[in-house]
């Protein structure tokens, strides 16, 4: 019994003195002491050599080697490294430090120190002198410590700003899919441009560039001459666009209704307008690709043709054009009068009937 009474003593005093003996943080530019934060843990550095070599390595400092009495604060780890409120789980590594953007949030201000109390009159000496009044207050300069800062609030600062990069980077990808579905949801010239065979399809031009060509020849008139026809009125004269699409992509419209035949219904849903906008976009450059195209001159001057004449026709030298009749399918009009003069017998169905000449 007398040995066991010495040996438990001795333990007691041991950890009597274990506990006046107060523990630091080894990590460069931390201040945590157990003399001022009974919160935070201290830890010793792990008996496995790869792990300790490990720790070693993350704490940065040069010419250190660890002794039994050195020691890791419990702010250098994870929440998710604990096991119960002090115990560390085995292999686990230190990895916030100072270097690494991690910053110990400074602790809120009590309400003493948020709202200071003025003096109350009763405290203050009757006998005040002015003298005594504009003395300054002496500036006491208090000691911060982090005795508020517990394993689950030292990585507030870090967790925060790992989502907000989360969050910066979901909000880019939300951009670029929201502009990839706006360029889906509308029709228009920027969508088929990248395709040659579209824009045959819709266009019947051969080409993107050979479509812009003809667009820089037409776009001078369309922006000052351009006459907007209504069922109103017949020749409105507004000058600019009256829609929410580009003259372009009105011009886009317009082609896709005489190469490809698609409904008004078919273009709105396409164009996001109303299927009204679409019957006066296709009157309206109809008028207008009559007027400033029947203006260009089409015959060829005769001294150019008996120049460029073709061996075939060298018994008929003065041969200036080659006349043709075609036939175009249109829908059927529901006059009567109208059925009758546009119905063709060749054909059997009702067409648009033209004349056209072209040079030998």
């Amino acid at each position: 019994m007398s040995l066991f009474g010495n040996k438990a003593g001795k333990r007691l005093k041991l950890q009597h003195q274990e506990k006046k003996t107060s523990l630091h943080c080894c990590v460069l530019l931390c201040t945590n002491s157990s003399r001022y934060n009974s919160i935070l843990s201290f830890h010793r550095f792990p008996v496995d050599e790869e792990v300790k070599s490990v720790w070693t390595a993350k704490i940065r400092r040069e010419d250190f080697s660890p002794t039994d009495g050195t020691r890791v604060c419990s702010v250098h780890f994870l929440p998710g490294d604990f096991v119960g409120p002090r115990h560390l789980k085995k292999g686990a590594v230190p990895c916030l430090f100072a270097w690494n953007k991690f910053s110990i949030p400074t602790p809120r201000l009590n309400v003493w120190q948020r709202h200071p109390r003025p003096p109350t009159p009763e405290l203050l000496p009757a006998d005040t002198t002015e003298e005594e009044d504009s003395v300054q207050p002496m500036e006491v300069t208090v000691t911060d410590h982090d005795c508020c800062v517990t394993p689950n609030t030292s990585v507030v600062v870090y967790e925060l700003t790992r989502e907000n990069e989360k969050l910066r980077e979901k909000i880019e990808q939300l951009q670029h899919q929201l502009e990839s579905l706006q360029l889906r949801s509308t029709f228009g010239l920027q969508r088929i441009a990248g395709s040659d065979e579209d824009i045959r399809f819709y266009t019947r031009f051969a080409s993107y560039k050979s479509f812009l060509a003809f667009w820089k020849q037409v776009e001078p008139a369309a922006n000052t001459k351009f006459v907007r026809i209504s069922s109103a009125n017949a020749a409105s004269g507004i000058p600019h666009r009256a829609t929410k699409l580009l003259l372009v992509d009105e011009l886009l419209l317009f082609l896709m209704y005489l190469s490809v035949g698609l409904p008004l219904r078919d273009l709105a849903n396409r164009f996001s307008i109303h299927r009204t906008t679409v019957s006066r976009i296709i009157t309206s450059w109809t008028h207008f690709l009559y007027h400033l195209l029947g203006s260009i001159r089409l015959w060829i001057p005769p001294e150019d043709v008996k120049a460029h004449l073709p061996p075939e026709f060298a018994a008929f030298p003065d041969t200036q054009v080659i006349l043709d009749c075609t036939e175009i399918c249109c829908q059927t009009p529901s006059s009567l009068l109208l059925h009758s003069e546009v119905y063709s017998s060749y054909k059997s169905h009702t067409t648009f009937k033209a004349m056209i000449g072209i040079a030998p």
